[in-house]
């Protein structure tokens, strides 16, 4: 678990002319390729991500429920420069969303109520796990590496029993095949980011989240960014 300010990834997405998803997939970016070198694992092509994304639209009747689809987003582990890498990924998330576009854009919704209505909960739960069980996963190339969500939280501070909540840490899942999840959640002023790996495919989380953290604050650097938070801590101390 960790968090960054919300503010200075809002700022730094508005100085590089992209959004903030696309700051947020760069960081992982920045975090995934300092873990691979770590470890002296070759970083000479992209990974992919699966990012999940909501098809509400504004006449969207609420009753519906959540409509979510994906796309999947190469992330540049293979560039050493966070500006490059940064561009790639606001490229492609603009072709993916193009093509998304083209292809009617809801893939995911159709193929949940399919399996719903083909099959009882307990054949679908039956089938996932003779599915792990067997540990097909293991023998087939992976469709991506990674899945990096971005969550809209409480825009205001939230209490309970009187007590401010500081920090909501998501958790997103990981599924055979695929044994990391990056999963933000914007808090008020902050963006918490929770991490959850396989432990047989990833045995650094903690760092991985450093990684974010500071592939947050690379970007600051390179785009002037101030850091909000330390400022209104070095304001409210000079008022004290």
């Amino acid at each position: 678990f960790g968090h960054c300010e919300l503010g200075q990834l809002k700022q730094i997405a508005k100085a590089a002319g992209c959004k903030l998803n696309d700051v947020v997939l760069a960081a992982s970016t920045s975090s995934l390729r300092a873990y691979l070198q770590r470890r002296f694992e070759p970083t000479d092509a992209p990974l992919i991500a699966s990012v999940p994304i909501s098809l509400h639209a504004a006449d969207d009747d609420p009753a519906r429920g959540n409509r979510l689809s994906m796309m999947l987003i190469p992330l540049p582990v293979d560039m050493a420069d966070p500006q490059e890498r940064l561009r790639a990924i606001r490229s492609a998330c603009e072709l993916g969303k193009q093509e998304h576009g083209r292809a009617g854009g809801d893939v995911v919704q159709p193929l949940a109520d399919f399996l719903l209505a083909a099959a009882t909960p307990g054949l679908l739960a039956s089938a996932l796990e003779l599915t792990s069980r067997s540990r097909v996963a293991d023998r087939l190339p992976p469709l991506w590496n990674v899945v990096v969500s971005n969550m809209a939280g409480p825009r205001v501070p939230i209490y309970c029993a009187g007590a401010r909540v500081k920090a909501i840490y998501p958790m997103g899942p990981v599924v055979d095949g695929v044994g990391l999840n990056f999963t933000v959640l914007s808090n008020a002023g902050n963006l918490d980011v929770g991490i959850l790996a396989c432990r047989e495919l990833v045995d650094d989380v903690e760092g991985l989240t450093a990684g974010f953290v500071a592939g947050v604050r690379e970007l600051a650097r390179i785009y002037a960014v101030e850091d909000t938070q330390a400022a209104d801590v070095g304001r409210a101390g000079a008022s004290a």
